[in-house]
């Protein structure tokens, strides 16, 4: 699942409208919660094994001009992530174990798991 990390998150709002139509001003925090809620829904679902994908923003807009399409879409956001699986991030962590989304915390104390 693609996701901007702490230090993309501002810059993906200022130069993806559509991402920041959809998210609109809440904070990394809750954007990352948001997804892991999302991971949780679709883990195990036809044998779904979600885990996130950390999205540049100018890396995102040379894959979609390579490609023919708008950075801006979901779609090519998806594309993104599956054509950079190899770079995803182990998800779930254990529940001592550190937060996927960076943040000095256990997964447990972040997220509740």
């Amino acid at each position: 699942m693609p996701w901007y990390p702490r230090d993309e998150y501002q810059r993906a709002l200022d130069e993806l409208p559509g991402f920041r139509a959809d998210r609109g001003e809440r904070p990394w925090e809750d954007y990352s919660r948001e997804l892991d809620g999302r991971m949780r829904e679709v883990s195990g679902v036809h044998g779904h094994r979600p885990a996130p994908v950390p999205v540049r923003v100018a890396d995102l807009v040379a894959f979609a001009r390579e490609a023919g399409l708008d950075p801006d879409w979901d779609e090519t956001r998806a594309r993104y992530a599956d054509d950079h699986r190899n770079e995803a991030i182990a998800w779930p962590p254990g529940r001592n174990d550190a937060c996927w989304c960076g943040v000095d915390a256990k997964y447990k104390h972040r997220f509740g798991a």
